[in-house]
């Protein structure tokens, strides 16, 4: 109701039927490189699970009884990670590598880092990934959390074998000065 600025207001659904709200949404996703939805009413039970399993979360702020959510649609993440690592975790489960979408990223926008895991036995429990930019004193300058695939791909659901890959939008604070960080 209030806002007044020049990107434009997408109200949904636009109509009853669900593939045509996912339509729509699939539009804004190739039309636009983030959204930022404000959850309201009904329809978050079928436009957030879509936005959470076609793109990634880089903010999710409460402001006084409203929520604002902010997505970024990068482009598919490439079949195999640009840095190979072979972390080793419980359960079976390996970080494989990780590939950074861009080396360098002004603050306020998001690092989009995808991490490949694999599993050599389904994992009986979920865990959750926390990808963090720190500075040379371990000061913390970004941080997300979350269990992969926005929350829809525990890793309950992993399959022995499969080569997951894991996309995460890690927002650099507004108002970090030029440095570097490690992830």
């Amino acid at each position: 109701y209030y806002y007044r600025g020049s990107s434009p207001l997408v109200y949904l659904p636009e109509s009853g039927d669900a593939a045509g709200v996912t339509g729509r949404l699939a539009g804004l996703a190739v039309e636009h490189s983030e959204v930022w939805y404000l959850p309201y009413g009904a329809e978050r039970a079928l436009i957030e699970p879509w936005l959470d399993s076609h793109g990634v979360k880089v903010s999710d702020q409460w402001y006084a009884n409203a929520r604002l959510v902010r997505y970024v649609f990068p482009p598919r993440p490439a079949a195999a990670p640009a840095v190979s690592l072979d972390a080793r975790f419980e359960q079976g489960i390996r970080l494989t590598g990780y590939t950074l979408a861009a080396s360098t990223v002004q603050p306020g926008q998001p690092v989009i880092v995808t991490l490949y895991w694999q599993v050599e036995a389904a994992p009986a429990r979920r865990y959750k990934v926390f990808a963090q930019l720190l500075d040379g004193q371990d000061r913390l300058w970004g941080q997300q959390d979350s269990e992969p695939g926005n929350g829809t791909r525990p890793t309950t659901s992993w399959r022995p074998g499969a080569l997951i890959p894991d996309i995460y939008g890690i927002l650099v604070l507004p108002g970090t000065a030029p440095q570097d960080l490690r992830l």
